[in-house]
């Protein structure tokens, strides 16, 4: 999140200069945030600082730029910025709107706490979306190899190679060249890989989940974890929605789910008890207040951004409700239908229908809420 905070939409950044702010941002105030190494040094550093906040684990602190380069890496591996130019995608747009005020003082500000490497259920819910859309296929597999106690990240490494190798080879056994190509990819970097390069990027997985509270921490020093069974119970039925034989037919199988189940999915791993059909006002007010928050100058929104920050706040607002994003894209078709030219629609560069704009006192008359005149349509979708 450091990284959305020192980044913008427009305005590029030079790739060496933003890992140097984020480097100094960092090393100035992870003392705060981040466990020391050593448990003896617990004590002298709370007497020196007072007031602490930790809530990571002393072996992620940041000792030298490399380590910040590899921030950014994964910043773009995840599609959260431009590898051009480290400007936000459509999905920094979207975490960038569910950054707190005091996370961001806390990275830019004079401000040492709260801790803003402490994740919200809001951008638990982000990053949960974010992984299974960039590496789902890795995760729901990997999950299934978990012992149901307590287990170290030596005791997972191998399940991690096996993990990867299993998915080239499914790649590999496609008849699409795209797949094939991916599945020797695949295969060469599985090549590549020694044992203790296979440790650490197990870890990395693991404090993903721990991140995001699937996992807990036995014992942060020595990279021990423990299970929280339900959640894993949660993950391990998407696959049944997800696996096939052919990885074109996965690829289809998660745009539906990502689509269309994806917010239940987390209410359970989440334990969030929120409404399952929502009324159509109760959409387009939670569509609205995101329209809101996305919409530039112009007045134009993407459709994907508004869809999936919906989803987000809709599930983490004071009253829980799960709000699909085909739910919301198909509530966004029916307020063109009914408001046409008030409630337009825009194509991107290859002619998709991509944004929206609603006029601007349309915008606050709605707010009300009511919803459209064709409500039987609209009921339909639920």
């Amino acid at each position: 999140m450091a990284v959305i905070c020192l980044t913008s939409p427009i305005k590029g950044r030079d790739t060496l200069l933003l890992a140097r702010d984020l480097y100094q941002v960092m090393k100035k105030k992870q003392q705060y945030w981040i466990r020391p190494l050593k448990k003896a040094d617990e004590i002298n550093l709370i007497q020196k600082l007072g007031e602490v906040d930790w809530d990571i684990p002393g072996h992620r602190q940041l000792s030298d730029i490399s380590q910040a380069n590899d921030i950014i890496a994964w910043s773009q591996a995840l599609g959260l910025i431009n590898e051009k130019r480290n400007t936000w995608t459509p999905l920094g747009s979207v975490l960038s709107k569910i950054i707190e005020q005091n996370q961001k003082e806390a990275f830019l500000g004079k401000a040492n706490l709260p801790n803003p490497l402490r994740l919200t259920l809001k951008q638990k819910i982000f990053f949960l979306y974010n992984i299974l859309l960039k590496e789902g296929d890795f995760i729901i597999r990997f999950v299934k190899c978990f012992p149901r106690g307590k287990f170290s990240a030596s005791d997972i490494t191998e399940a991690f190679y096996n993990t990867w190798r299993d998915i080239s080879e499914s790649l590999l056994s496609s008849r699409e060249y795209k797949y094939i190509n991916e599945g020797r990819e695949l295969s060469r970097s599985l090549k590549g890989l020694k044992g203790s390069s296979v440790y650490l990027r197990a870890i990395s997985k693991l404090e993903n989940l721990t991140d995001l509270g699937i996992l807990g921490r036995a014992d942060e020093r020595k990279y021990e974890y423990t299970v929280d069974i339900d959640k894993l119970d949660a993950i391990n039925e998407v696959s049944m929605d997800i696996l096939s034989n052919k990885p074109e037919f996965q690829e289809d199988n998660w745009r539906t789910f990502l689509e269309s189940k994806f917010f239940s999915t987390a209410s359970r791993i989440f334990a969030i008890k929120g409404l399952e059909n929502p009324t159509p006002s109760d959409i387009i007010r939670c569509t609205l207040d995101s329209y809101s928050k996305l919409a530039g100058g112009l007045g134009l929104c993407r459709i994907d951004e508004l869809s999936l920050l919906t989803g987000i706040q809709s599930m983490s607002s004071d009253r829980p409700l799960i709000v699909e994003q085909k739910k919301v894209r198909d509530i966004i078709y029916e307020m063109n239908k009914q408001y046409r030219k008030l409630v337009s629609l825009h194509v991107d560069m290859l002619g998709n229908i991509s944004y929206i704009k609603i006029d601007s006192q349309l915008l606050g008359k709605l707010s009300g809420i009511r919803p459209p005149n064709n409500i039987s349509r609209l009921k339909q979708i639920n």
